[in-house]
């Protein structure tokens, strides 16, 4: 099922759907100790980002929406 809207642009940002390559980037900041301080507590192994990804594109794909 494909969302009627690929992305949501304003002047300041762009929201748009997780994509495959998209891994690399958020596993640097995932994965760095203190990027994540405060949010995840600890960093993401390399296995956790790939899941988290996995996880929001599927949904993405099933329902249409998601993160």
């Amino acid at each position: 099922m494909a969302s009627a809207h690929e992305h949501l642009e304003t002047e300041c940002l762009r929201l748009r759907r997780f994509v495959e390559s998209d891994w690399d980037p958020l596993h640097a900041l995932f994965g760095d100790a203190e990027s994540v301080r405060y949010t995840l507590g600890q960093p993401f192994q390399c296995w956790q980002t790939w899941r988290m990804i996995a996880t929001y594109m599927g949904h993405w794909q099933m329902r249409g929406k998601g993160q």
